[in-house]
């Protein structure tokens, strides 16, 4: 149904072809990617920073395993593991809305076998990020260079 009405506004003001059709595009993949992370997670964290954080994770598992292990939507088990982990780390982090990224945190909450996971799955999605969500791969980047 969204699809519909954001095919319907492209054709209204006829911007296919021009950079504003990217623009809005990505917005709009931005907008449905969260609607549906929230319908099918319905997870409710109090920091803003730590929502953004569970976002941007979540996505990245999400998009790495559908690349390298199921090929669909449908997660695999590992990565399904992985992502609820991602998720209890975040709700006990002491830091809430002064969380630094992981790469730069004074503690690391993640047991080894899991953090060398989450690096290989963030340098295989973080440079896709960029053209898939790029609201949260910059976002991403400006919690990095503020918290080093």
């Amino acid at each position: 149904m969204l699809y519909k009405i954001i095919i319907g506004e492209f054709k209204r003001f006829q911007i296919f072809s021009s950079a504003k059709y990217w623009i809005l595009l990505y917005f709009y993949s931005y907008i449905l990617c969260i609607n549906k992370l929230e319908i099918n997670n319905n997870i409710r964290f109090e920091s803003s920073r730590i929502r953004r954080e569970w976002k941007t994770i979540n996505i990245m598992i999400r998009y790495y395993c559908r690349k390298n292990h199921s090929g669909n939507d449908n997660i695999c088990k590992g990565c399904n593991d992985l992502i609820d982990y991602a998720y209890q780390r975040l709700l006990n982090c002491p830091f809430d809305e002064k969380k630094p990224v992981c790469s730069g945190c004074t503690v690391h909450c993640y047991r080894k076998d899991k953090r060398e996971l989450v690096r290989k799955v963030m340098r295989y999605s973080g440079p896709r990020m960029l053209l898939k969500h790029p609201y949260l791969a910059v976002m991403h980047l400006i919690d990095e260079k503020i918290t080093k």
